[in-house]
């Protein structure tokens, strides 16, 4: 993940709708990167108002009353977010963040969609950890590139032998052959189709590692050719250069290069 932050920022950036839950407007974090928050926008009757980040020396200049009930701005304190000042009460917030990926599980560790009929799922397989203890949220993970969440904290009704039956989400957004599994996991890196190469031969550099194998330094050595190819292919750049005009004939161009 470190690496694929460096050449696409953007590649982790989700959204969540939020509504503080107490009376001190605060509003816990969402699952996201070191607490990496992009935006946040206040919901003012279906408009949209950005919130300014504010840092917790200067959180006393936005306290006290506030008699137009409108938030100020926002602080990050360990893992909440405190909506400013403190005592606006319950608002409806909008959260762009940096979410962390899913965490790899082996597919034995989750269902993969044989058919279903709505929300009914009949899973080829029903995992060993869900036979015991039914979950209660589950993601639903696409089988098509680039393998992301469909559709995340699905409500769980019921496990009754292989067939899992979901609510809360459009039946449309399930098709089989796609993965259920609990929150926050996925059979399939959640990387860009274009990393797996680099991923394919990461495995194979620690496998040649832990066995002291000789073939580990040209391993290594194509691996850093395969992160030199992926920083100026997938690296976000704009097309061309912008070039100054130049005045010619402007203060303090005579008799200096210049190009026109």
């Amino acid at each position: 993940m470190p690496f694929v932050k460096t050449v696409r920022d953007e590649w982790f950036v989700s959204g969540t709708e939020a509504v503080t839950p107490d009376a001190n407007a605060r509003i816990p974090m969402p699952n996201s990167v070191a607490s990496t928050i992009r935006l946040i926008t206040w919901n003012n009757n279906g408009t949209p108002i950005p919130l300014v980040r504010i840092e917790p020396e200067n959180a006393f200049m936005y306290q006290g009353n506030n008699a137009s009930n409108q938030p100020y701005g926002y602080m990050l304190k360990a893992y909440e977010i405190q909506v400013l000042p403190t005592n606006i009460g319950s608002v409806s917030v909008r959260i762009d963040f940096m979410e962390r990926p899913a965490q790899m599980v082996l597919e034995e560790d989750a269902g993969l969609i044989a058919s279903h009929v709505g929300l009914a799922l009949t899973l080829d397989s029903v995992p060993l950890a869900w036979q015991s203890e039914t979950p209660s949220t589950v993601d639903i993970i696409s089988n098509e590139s680039p393998f992301v969440a469909v559709a995340s904290d699905v409500t769980v009704v019921s496990l009754v032998g292989s067939v899992l039956t979901l609510s809360g989400i459009d039946s449309a957004l399930v098709e089989n052959g796609f993965w259920v599994s609990d929150v926050g996991t996925s059979p399939y890196p959640n990387v860009p189709i274009e990393f797996h190469p680099l991923l394919q031969r990461s495995v194979i550099s620690e496998l040649y590692a832990g066995t002291g194998d000789k073939r580990l330094d040209s391993s290594m050595k194509l691996q850093a050719k395969l992160e030199s190819e992926l920083r100026s292919t997938m690296s976000p750049r704009t097309q061309g250069s912008a070039r100054p005009i130049v005045n010619k004939s402007g203060p303090g161009m005579r008799n200096f290069a210049r190009w026109w």
